[in-house]
């Protein structure tokens, strides 16, 4: 099974989407802390870190491009399908879609204002964000079938993170991002993982059978 079982998947499906209800809350009705959090961060990546780690900021802004997340994904789901898995390429192909027609639904909720006419600001959260984050967890799921050394193992996970923040700190450098996009793209994007996840652990075989795909789940 692609998606191994997690006796703590529905406790984190509940936490992190009561903090993304949260978060939500705080934007909808412009909090003060939310918009001294988003100020002092845009200000410590334009001024501080753009001066201090401009190389890992240069990283980030590489892949910062929704056509480069969108290939990446259609070769996963191709890598998925090639070796078997089938069921696992139309899910994770499936949630995508779907995670983009949500962040879509939520932005309107809560960026929607009037100003000489219906606006709706950036997105929350961030898509691009949500998208990679999807991407890498799935990346981080497959890597024990690729590399059997559980230091080695490790020791990518931690650079998927960094490399996960080097994309969102760019967004708020080069593409004026608030921080708290960034932050609801950590929490709904994980919160969408783990209940995706679930369904798929749940479901796949029994989709398997209903339409007769040969492969592994």
């Amino acid at each position: 099974m692609l998606i191994p079982p997690d006796k703590l998947r529905k406790i984190l499906i509940i936490t992190f989407g009561i903090i993304f209800v949260f978060l939500d809350i705080q934007v909808r009705f412009h909090m003060i802390f939310m918009q001294v959090l988003d100020a002092t961060t845009d200000f410590a990546v334009n001024n501080i870190l753009s001066l201090k780690i401009p190389l890992y900021l240069g990283l980030g802004n590489l892949f910062s491009h929704y056509w480069v997340v969108i290939s990446l994904i259609a070769v996963m789901v191709a890598f998925l399908y090639l070796i078997k898995y089938k069921i696992a390429a139309w899910w994770f192909a499936i949630t995508q879609l779907v995670a983009m027609l949500l962040t879509w639904v939520i932005t309107i909720i809560l960026r929607i204002h009037w100003q000489d006419g219906p606006k709706i600001g950036e997105t929350i959260p961030n898509l691009l964000l949500v998208w990679w984050l999807q991407l890498l967890l799935l990346l981080v799921i497959i890597m024990p079938y690729l590399v059997k050394s559980r230091k080695i193992q490790v020791m990518i996970n931690i650079l998927i993170g960094l490399f996960w923040l080097s994309i969102m700190l760019a967004r708020i450098q080069s593409h004026h991002m608030a921080l708290t996009s960034g932050l609801g793209a950590i929490t709904f994007g994980y919160f969408w993982w783990q209940f995706s996840a679930q369904q798929y652990y749940k479901r796949a075989r029994h989709w398997q059978k209903v339409l007769e795909i040969d492969g592994r789940v």
